[in-house]
């Protein structure tokens, strides 16, 4: 789309609601990712059903980042 990172942009939008709109046409369950929990809601409430919460990375991160800070703490 030329847009890359820009989930705000007025022609991502419109590609998601054509999504929406052809898997509900053809039965299917949409999916998408979601990186904070006020996302995953927001995107269950738009139509979604299938609402992977990050990746693999970025939890195994953020896991990092808790478990140093707690080690520092001590």
């Amino acid at each position: 789309m030329g847009i890359p990172g820009q989930f705000d942009h007025p022609d991502y939008l419109r590609a998601v609601d054509r999504f929406l709109e052809a898997c509900a046409d053809s039965g299917k369950a949409p999916g998408i990712m979601s990186t904070d929990v006020g996302e995953a809601r927001a995107q269950l409430e738009q139509g979604f059903r299938c609402v992977a919460y990050w990746g693999d990375i970025w939890l195994y991160a953020e896991a990092l980042r808790d478990g140093i800070a707690k080690i520092r703490e001590e």
